[in-house]
């Protein structure tokens, strides 16, 4: 019983860390979805037509987005630290 716990609490750990990372996609996507769909439609080797095309901005997008999204979160605790910090007077 205490094995199917185990697996049980694995289980929830990782959809919390899905759901954390899907959460923290959204500042990025909203950033930058429109300039990177302009340059993958300009990029395009499908006609604009097809469903191909659709395919291929959706995946680039996405695709785009896990790359972004850690760089977001560094940037974002970088910045979190460095308003902390409180100059001192001398």
């Amino acid at each position: 019983m205490f094995d199917r716990h185990e697996n049980w609490t694995i289980s929830h750990r990782r959809t919390i860390a899905g759901i954390r990372f899907a959460g923290a996609a959204t500042f990025p996507l909203y950033a930058m979805h429109f300039p990177l769909l302009a340059l993958l439609a300009v990029a395009s080797p499908f006609d604009r037509s097809s469903m191909l095309h659709i395919a291929w901005l959706g995946s680039g997008v996405a695709i785009a987005m896990i790359f972004v999204t850690p760089l977001c979160d560094k940037l974002r605790d970088r910045l979190k630290t460095g308003l902390r910090m409180r100059p001192t007077s001398d």
